[in-house]
């Protein structure tokens, strides 16, 4: 049973079960693409699980868990519109920042300065990147992201700084994310109801698309082989003195009784 926050919201979307599982397949591809390029920043191999899609008012979201607790902003300037944030454990984008300022990773305490949000800004654009080009091929158009934008989040703030009212709806997807020999932690991303609303119709619309073509689209027949035949060559004449009904025999027409061989009168 759906509750009362996933039947209808101000934009008339409809966030039940198959929706979040569009959101669900859709995210799932996306971020595989992101853990791909992490991957080959860090040099390690790089999991993040299957996403779990949820709704909310902003309001009842917590960042307790994730603190302290760094927002990330994606703004969709194409294709698809409004903005999704990822909010992760500031710890663990520390260690991902000390590889790539030549550490061993095992530094969570690197002070958040310009060096230090350029850098994380660096590796999000990449990582976005790839995701919103995973998500273009699904969605067959073009996508494209503004650059995105680092912070620091604060509890009584957050809402805020997502740029979200606190009685508004969002949808929040947890991952867990582990990085081989490195950490096993979880982040979340958070979207405005505009970027799922628009992502569900997007993924729908191609999916609908897809099986009308199947069902349209008309059997292939194989090419109908031109067959030629050739005459048979004329039967030889029996010989002198020989039945003539018994060259009509044929040898699956076995007559009655012994065979007999002609003979001559």
């Amino acid at each position: 049973m759906n509750t009362a926050a996933e039947e209808k919201n101000g934009n008339n979307f409809t966030l039940d079960e198959s929706a979040k599982d569009v959101i669900g397949e859709v995210i799932n591809i996306s971020m595989g693409a992101a853990a791909t390029v992490l991957s080959t920043i860090l040099n390690k191999r790089v999991s993040i699980t299957t996403p779990q899609v949820s709704l909310r008012q902003a309001d009842d979201f917590s960042i307790q868990n994730f603190e302290p607790a760094m927002g990330i902003a994606i703004h969709y300037i194409e294709g698809l519109s409004g903005m999704n944030f990822l909010v992760m454990k500031q710890p663990d984008i520390s260690s991902i920042v000390d590889i790539m300022m030549g550490g061993d990773g095992t530094n969570r305490e690197l002070a958040v300065d310009e060096i230090f949000i350029s850098a994380i800004c660096e590796v999000m654009n990449q990582m976005m990147g790839s995701s919103a080009t995973a998500m273009a091929s699904f969605l067959d158009q073009t996508i494209n992201i503004s650059p995105p934008e680092a912070f620091m989040l604060e509890i009584n703030k957050k809402n805020y700084q997502l740029n979200v009212n606190d009685d508004e709806e969002i949808v929040t997807i947890h991952f867990d994310l582990v990085v081989e020999g490195l950490l096993t932690s979880e982040f979340v991303s958070v979207m405005t109801m505009e970027f799922a609303s628009s992502l569900v119709t997007k993924a729908t619309s191609v999916q609908e698309n897809s099986v009308q073509q199947v069902a349209t689209q008309e059997p292939q027949r194989a090419p109908v082989q031109e067959q030629t035949y050739q005459e048979a060559p004329p039967a030889p004449a029996p010989p002198k003195g020989s039945d003539p009904a018994a060259s009509l025999a044929r040898p699956w027409a076995k007559p009655d009784g012994p065979w007999r061989v002609p003979t001559t009168s």
